[in-house]
């Protein structure tokens, strides 16, 4: 785009002053490699939590994933942009996360764990219940998949089995996506590296990213366009061996390979940062009144989809604990109460 654009390109990056959280200074490397317009916005804890009631106010259905969205698209809409693009879909279709490591791991073990006595595996299962939310979620796995295509499932589970039975008084029942079934049959035969993919496509991509995208990009007036999510180029990539495209050693190799001649050259050897607020440390200073007002007494009691119990106690496990990866469970339960509670603004 650089090269064919007769005027610099907008580029624009939402960073943060909790330095583990920005990307700041490398995409201002990437944008002085091509020349870019680049616009760096610095966003302090304050200022997102003075932002949260028109979050909420412009939600459709309660998402706890898309305010860095909201905010990124407000900011490329104020700085003089009304069409964008986004590389969603490129951790989806190339190897970008984590699961694409994980989940065949785990997968592998199932039929050995299986054929140890139920009474030692519960065992097990209730020493990892007493560890971080990782382990927990490992315990999940380990209780409830028969294979990798309900490993794949619940890799991308907010809530375990038996914490949405707690929160919602509901009988206890593994739940899985409802494209399971479509899902184990279409990929009969696939390699580990693809079922997981094509969960990660129709799953969280489908169901939370492009959503989102579409959602929080509008409500700011632009139109943003996901070049990755392009139905000829995964038919033709779906036809090549998954291995050419998905190395567990190399988080998107194939992308990267095929454009490295134009990215800047201290890319490759970057960690790959998620695009996630610093909520860990927010929810715990500058969003902390929102979420005690929001999770309050009188404001738990105004909803009856949820225990009120269960919601405050797992709000004080994340303020006074120590497990930073908890943050998103209590964010969307947050949420998702402000929005069965709220009222209109104008």
């Amino acid at each position: 785009m650089a090269r064919r654009s007769s005027a610099p390109l907008k580029t624009f990056s939402l960073g943060f002053a909790e330095t583990d959280y920005s990307e700041l200074t490398a995409a201002e490397e990437t944008a002085r490699h091509y020349g870019t317009d680049h616009h760096s916005v610095t966003l302090s804890g304050q200022e997102a939590a003075d932002e949260l009631p028109r979050y909420v106010d412009s939600l459709d259905q309660p998402v706890g994933d898309g305010f860095n969205t909201y905010l990124i698209s407000r900011i490329a809409r104020q700085g003089g942009v009304t069409a964008a693009l986004s590389g969603l879909g490129g951790d989806e279709i190339f190897g970008g996360y984590p699961s694409f490591r994980d989940t065949p791991r785990i997968a592998k073990i199932l039929p050995v764990w299986h054929l140890v006595p139920r009474s030692i595996r519960e065992l097990v299962c209730r020493r990892l219940d007493r560890g971080d939310s990782g382990r927990r979620k490992l315990a999940g796995m380990l209780r409830h998949a028969g294979d990798i295509h309900e490993v794949a499932d619940r890799q991308r589970q907010v809530f375990s089995d038996e914490a949405r039975q707690m929160l919602m008084e509901t009988p206890h029942s593994p739940r899985h996506h409802n494209a399971l079934p479509e899902l184990r049959e279409a990929l009969r035969g696939a390699s580990p590296a693809a079922i997981v993919s094509a969960w990660e496509i129709r799953t969280y991509m489908a169901d939370v990213l492009l959503r989102d995208s579409d959602v929080f990009s509008m409500r700011a007036s632009l139109e943003l366009r996901v070049p990755f999510v392009d139905r000829p180029l995964i038919e033709w990539l779906w036809r090549q061996p998954s291995h050419l495209r998905i190395r567990s050693s190399f988080s998107k190799a194939a992308l990267y390979e095929s454009v490295e001649d134009i990215l800047p050259p201290s890319l490759r050897d970057r960690p790959k940062r998620g695009f996630t607020l610093p909520f860990p440390l927010w929810m715990r200073r500058e969003l902390r009144p929102f979420i005690e007002d929001t999770l309050s007494s009188a404001s738990l009691a105004r909803q009856s989809l949820l225990d009120p119990v269960t919601v405050a106690s797992q709000w004080a496990t994340f303020r006074d604990g120590t497990d930073d990866k908890q943050w998103s469970r209590v964010w969307n339960l947050v949420i998702l109460i402000a929005f069965l509670n709220r009222t209109r603004i104008t």
